[in-house]
């Protein structure tokens, strides 16, 4: 996962959290742990070990501008 990322996740009582943006990932204690900004800012830490973790890559807008311009020249 890169930072920047969005994240998601299913606590222990099977709830979907809504999380946020993937700003660290740390170990400690041998287990590994992110932490995570939603859109107030505020800053969580969440763990691998209790969580089902669901992340999507942060896509710019040149990111777009490429695919586009790729699926363009694609049909040309």
């Amino acid at each position: 996962m890169d930072l920047g990322g969005y994240i998601r996740y299913v606590d222990s009582d099977n709830e979907i959290k809504w999380g946020g943006i993937l700003l660290k990932k740390i170990k400690k204690n041998n287990i590994d742990y992110m932490i995570i900004a939603n859109s107030q800012m505020k800053c969580i830490t969440v763990s691998f070990y209790r969580n089902t973790i669901f992340y999507k890559k942060h896509i710019t807008a040149s990111d777009k501008n490429r695919k586009l311009f790729i699926s363009y020249l694609d049909k040309i």
